[in-house]
């Protein structure tokens, strides 16, 4: 104890005044306690010392205060070892490396997808596939190959989706999937599949050129989240087929019934539209409503190219618009139905008396163009008698125009040998107004009608077996005059249509016989004398056909048929020549052309033609041929010359001049004074003559119709042209 006493003094001296060093009497200055030794006063142990206030260890000091432990320091605020460095931050054995990202053994790459063309040849990413069978096809034939998707990999493959995306100028249609192994086009749709190592998939690759020359497609595999895999599949076209720079649908529509219950058929006449565009035709049908006669019908296709209505005449016996040609090949003549300013249609036909079907009526009807209902019907005959039983009673309706305000006028051949008449109907209720006979001499046949708004009529047609044309003037009055009649000498030939231009009348002369020949002409409307005549492509194996003509925008439009190689020589297809109409000289052609094919082949005639200010439009018949049950559409084509080279002309070295000679005959005209009109009612109620037929005929695309593989007899090809 006392060592430690002895201690705390000296610290206490060390502080304390007046302190001596071992001293043991009391301070003065301090209080005696009484009984005590110096062990009893205050000493350092009581009265604070250094240890009681506060020092070194109570105040802070640096382990209290922030000192380098304290604060931040490099070992507290971030260092290399704290903040991201590169054992922390992303670093290539951190982020996505060879052995994280996908590579070939994860997804696939392009080492393990492969495109197998024929033969099992591999086609490299990037590269073009030539193969024999799509090299140098006929437009409108077709092409095949197989394609196969191989993965190549040890991992499954996901193969999305593959795709044909035809490169410039080839176009959609030409290039189609179809079923691996099929020659023809089936429709084939690729479903996503999972490959497996090893495994494969194939998609049939079908190729239809249109047009000759180059024409690639892109065939595009995804795979593998969003890989894609392109091979370009060269095509080529053969032959020397240009599309046509001037001629282009606006609207196409195939009209027709299905021919599953037999051999159904739509053969059509003429076409007429209204201010709105709509567009009416009538057809001569066979075993429609009747299965051992031809009935006439008329029908409406709306603006926009859906169907308006139908309406078939079901008579006892044969209804029909006559073809003037001696084969009967289409259905009635291109003037055998026309529309006035009100909208009313007035159609022509023939209708028989009898089960003998050899003495006819002239039948004529007004129907309303918006419901198709006939405003009235009557029948003409060359006797007293409703129902004519002799021959030279009766009468054929052949053409109609409808141009004059209060009348139409109708002109036909009669059964007398010999002769032809024309008469005035008027509008309101088809009574008479007058009436003439024409008498030449042979066969009589009135093909064509036109009149102007000043009275004058030009008819067109077959008389003594050679084409004629005639004028005559006020039949806008009551009393007509023949002004002049000229036989144009092609024996056994004749006019199918005429258009009236300036101080000219434009004909279309189908020549026919051992030599045939697409003919058009231009002669004086004053004296019917040839100014021009003009005539394309002569000979073709009997294929060309002048069967109409139109004047469109200045031009002169000829339509008919031809049949031309390297197009279609057998089947013939739908022909426009466009001519200067005062001059004759050449404008352009274009063939609607289809194919060839025993899979595609179609005979095609343009048989009506009808300008408006919405475009050009023609009426077709076609034919398919007998291994060719659906395919009925094509393209037009720039017509061309006579040379291998590619693009091949225009056309326009095939046009030469033609022969005609205008003679002028005399025939015998007369009021036809036993001329009687006999009223008929069609109705719509049961039993019906007058029969709605919308709901059993198809008025569609023609190529929507292909695909669903459509079928039918002969049927009508309805289009609107834009003509640039």
């Amino acid at each position: 104890m006392r060592v430690r006493t002895s201690v705390g003094l000296a610290v206490f001296c060390a502080f304390a005044a007046g302190c001596s060093d071992g001293a043991t009497t009391p301070d003065a200055s301090t209080p005696v306690d009484t009984g005590n030794t110096p062990q009893d006063v205050p000493v350092a142990t009581d009265v604070p010392v250094a240890t009681d206030v506060p020092v070194a260890t109570d105040v802070p000091v640096a382990t209290d205060v922030p000192v380098a432990t304290d604060v931040p320091m490099a070992t507290d605020v971030p260092r290399p070892t704290d903040v991201p460095m590169a054992t922390d931050v992303p670093r290539p054995t951190d982020v996505p490396m060879a052995t994280d990202v996908p590579v070939a053994t994860d997804v696939p790459t392009a080492a393990a997808l492969q495109v197998r063309g024929m033969g099992a040849r591999v086609l490299a990413d990037g590269s073009t596939y030539n193969e024999t069978v799509l090299d140098g096809v006929p437009p409108w034939s077709m092409g095949v190959v197989t394609l196969s998707i191989v993965n190549t990999g040890s991992s499954p493959m996901m193969v999305e989706s593959v795709a044909l995306e035809p490169v410039a100028p080839a176009e959609a249609h030409e290039w189609a999937f179809t079923q691996p192994g099929r020659t023809s086009r089936v429709p084939f749709t690729f479903m996503p599949q999972m490959l497996a190592p090893n495994g494969s998939t194939s998609v049939g690759v079908h190729f239809i050129p249109i047009a000759s020359g180059p024409r690639p497609v892109r065939f595009i595999v995804r795979y593998g989240g969003g890989r894609t895999y392109t091979v370009t599949v060269a095509g080529r076209g053969r032959d020397n087929l240009t599309l046509s720079p001037v001629v282009s649908n606006a609207m196409e529509r195939v009209f027709a019934r299905s021919n599953v219950a037999g051999s159904n058929s739509a053969e059509p006449g003429a076409v007429v539209a209204d201010a709105a565009g709509n567009m009416y035709f009538n057809i001569n049908v066979n075993q429609w409503s009747d299965r051992f006669n031809r009935n006439v019908a008329l029908a409406r296709v709306n603006a926009n190219g859906s169907l308006g209505w139908v309406r078939e005449l079901n008579e006892q016996y044969i209804q029909e618009a006559r073809d003037i040609g001696n084969n009967g090949e289409v259905g009635g003549n291109p003037d055998s139905l026309d529309i006035d300013s009100s909208g009313s249609l007035y159609l022509t036909f023939d209708r028989s008396s009898s089960s003998a079907n050899s003495v006819f009526q002239a039948g004529l009807m007004r129907v309303d163009s918006a419901t198709g209902t006939p405003a009235w019907s009557v029948g003409f005959n060359a006797g007293a008698v409703p129902v004519p039983n002799l021959v030279r009673e009766g009468l054929r309706g052949q053409a109609v125009d409808a141009s004059l305000n209060d009348r139409v006028i109708m002109a036909g051949s009669a059964e007398v040998s010999g002769q032809f008449y024309v008469a005035a109907v008027r509008k309101t209720d088809g009574t008479i107004l007058w009436a003439r006979s024409i008498t030449h001499t042979g066969t009589a046949r009135v093909g064509s009608l036109v009149v102007g708004a000043d009275g004058t009529a030009f008819l067109g047609g077959i008389s003594n077996n050679a084409p004629f044309v005639a004028r005559l003037n006020g039949v806008n009055g009551d009393a007509p005059t023949l002004a002049w009649m000229q036989s144009l000498a092609v024996f056994g030939s004749n006019v199918r249509g005429l258009a009236i231009s300036g101080d000219g009348v434009l004909a279309a002369v189908n020549v026919r016989g051992a030599s045939t020949a697409f003919v058009g002409a231009r002669l004086s409307a004053a004296t019917g004398a040839v100014v021009w005549a003009r005539t394309w492509q002569a000979g073709n194996a009997d294929r060309n056909n002048t069967m109409n003509v139109a004047v469109y925008n200045g031009q002169a439009i000829f339509t008919g048929r031809v049949g031309l190689a390297p197009f279609d020589p057998s089947g013939g297809d739908g022909f426009l020549m466009s001519l200067n109409a005062t001059t004759g000289a050449w404008n352009w052609g274009s063939l609607y052309y289809g194919g060839r094919g025993a899979e595609e082949i179609v005979s095609d005639t343009i048989t009506g033609v009808f300008p408006t200010s919405q475009g050009l439009i023609v009426l077709h018949q076609q034919t398919p041929g007998g291994l060719n049950p659906h395919h009925f559409w094509g393209r037009w084509y720039q017509t061309n010359d006579d040379v291998m080279t590619l693009p091949g002309g225009t056309g326009s070295m095939r046009l030469m001049p033609y022969t005609l000679t205008a003679t002028p005959v005399t025939p015998t005209v007369a009021p036809l004074t036993a001329f009687r009109g006999h009223s008929f009612s069609p109705t719509m109620t049961t039993p019906s003559s007058w029969l709605d037929q919308a709901s059993v005929v198809t008025c569609d695309e023609p190529v929507r119709l292909e695909s669903m593989s459509f079928q039918a007899g002969t049927q009508v090809l309805l289009q609107r042209l834009t003509i640039r």
